[in-house]
Order: structure tokens, then sequence, then C-alpha cells
């Protein structure tokens, strides 16, 4: 009951910004931190970021997906069933390629401490079902 009426309060506050987010409120984790510009439109999608900035103009379509996304830039468009930022610790930046082509590179890296969170920024558009 307190869920929803914390969903209708913060619906209403995110409109007279010309927001939306869908998920609602009580769809974030109690740590979540996330800032937004006007004009942002969220529809149902699942943030497991600890801190997300979301610039004006943007949307994300239905079933995206964020790990360890700190930042989305200003008018960008992210497509139904986007995941962004999954398996966080296998994917290292310094390699050639993130693809774990053989069984030794993925026992060898299994435990990366240096995960660098994802920022996208101004204008990017991140088509339909993209990993």
């Amino acid at each position: 009951m307190i869920m929803r009426w914390l969903d209708a309060y913060w619906s209403k506050k995110l409109s007279a910004y010309d927001c939306k987010f869908s998920s609602g409120i009580s769809s974030l984790g109690k740590q979540a931190n996330i800032t937004i510009e006007e004009q942002v439109k969220l529809s149902n999608i699942i943030i497991k970021s600890k801190a997300l900035s979301i610039g004006a103009f943007t949307y994300l379509r239905s079933g995206c997906e964020l790990y360890e996304v700190n930042k989305i830039g200003r008018f960008c468009s992210i497509g139904n069933n986007v995941v962004i930022g999954l398996e966080r610790n296998k994917h290292p930046t310094q390699w050639l390629t993130t693809s774990l082509f053989t069984k030794a590179f993925e026992e060898k890296h299994e435990s990366l401490n240096d995960v660098l969170p994802v920022t996208i920024q101004l204008v990017m558009t991140v088509g339909l079902v993209a990993m």
C-alpha cells in the first residue's frame, strides 16, 4: 500500500518535468541514487546501478536492464530488451575483444577488481535486443 502511494506521488512529481518512469520508484533498490533531467521516458526497465544520471530527452524502452551504468547522456534512444553492463566482471576493457573465446582466459581473469562503470554519451542510439 505504501509503495503504491510512493509510486503515485513520484509519478505526479516527475510528470511536472514531463518525465515518466513506468516501473515506479518501488522497483529501485534501497541504495539507488538516480538523477534525471527533463523529458526522460523510462518504460518498464531494470536498474541495478547504485548511481545513475540520465540526460534530458532520453528514453529507454521496456525490457532494458542497466548494470553498473553511471551515465546516459542527453538525446539517447535505447530500444527494447537492451542489456548494458551484464557480466561486468567477465568483460575486461584492456582486452582486444570482450568475447570470452577460450576457457583459459575465463579462468585466468575470472575475478577482476578494476571494473569501470558504463557511460553512454550524447545522442546515442542502441537498437533492439542489443547486449
